[in-house]
């Protein structure tokens, strides 16, 4: 038995391809490659830290991909805009990673993301980060659950490494199957609470929510599953240089 010279279809043209097929010895590949868009939401300036660390950031082989920073915008409003930029791109990418500008994920971390986001079929995946506190405070994940009161604790409602669904997850280093936007309504997909929308007729009170809360509701309302690769372990920094 002879081996089998394996050829990218992208590298031929339609004629060696009809004329290779006829070869018994010869396999035409099939490789898919994954597309993303990096969204990086920023309303200014960002730390030369986060400059080597995207730098650093590894994205699975093979794969095409595009940037865009949005700068100076509302979080909500920032989200959005990227949101329905990747929808109308003529050659629209499977993925967004939304990025924040002060997040500092390790080099490996959108690979992670992109491989379990597959294996596992989740339409949304984070990675494991923390509220920025005082040095009194709990550390809180940012991440919940709806049979859970509160925000989920490690160690407590889950062990470090592993990937866990949740109903909530923060948005500043998450991967979104892009497909999914076009089941949640009309945009606005991401809002954050103000003065003019807080109010609760229904409840007679006040709402508080923020953008990714409010993405999250949507997400699930949807039937869409969400969750935390709490393996990604992602820095989030403060002004001072503080990680958490």
């Amino acid at each position: 038995m002879g081996l089998s010279l394996r050829v990218p279809p992208s590298a031929l043209s339609y004629e060696e391809i009809m004329k290779l097929q006829k070869d018994p010895e010869v396999v035409i590949g099939n490789h898919h490659r994954p597309t993303f868009i990096l969204g990086f939401i920023t309303l200014g300036m960002v730390p030369i830290e986060w400059c080597v660390t995207m730098m650093r950031l590894q994205c699975p082989m093979n794969c095409n991909m595009e940037s865009l920073l949005v700068k100076g915008m509302e979080v909500g409003v920032a989200r959005n805009y990227l949101a329905e930029y990747a929808l109308k791109l003529k050659n629209r990418p499977e993925y967004i990673l939304m990025v924040g500008d002060d997040m500092l994920p390790s080099w490996n971390s959108l690979l992670l993301l992109y491989e379990e986001i597959v294996h596992r079929e989740f339409d949304i995946l984070a990675g494991l980060y923390y509220m920025k506190a005082d040095q009194y405070s709990i550390p809180m994940a940012v991440m919940a659950h709806n049979n859970i009161r509160g925000y989920m604790l490690p160690g407590i409602h889950f062990k470090v490494g592993e990937v866990v669904e949740t109903h909530l997850v923060g948005m500043d280093f998450t991967l979104i199957r892009t497909d999914i936007l076009e089941h949640l309504g009309p945009p606005p997909w991401f809002e954050s609470a103000n003065s003019k929308n807080m109010l609760d007729p229904d409840n007679q009170g006040i709402k508080l929510f923020t953008e990714d809360a409010f993405f999250c509701h949507k997400v699930k309302d949807a039937g869409f599953r969400m969750g935390v690769h709490t393996g990604v372990r992602v820095g989030h920094m403060t002004k001072h240089g503080e990680v958490f």
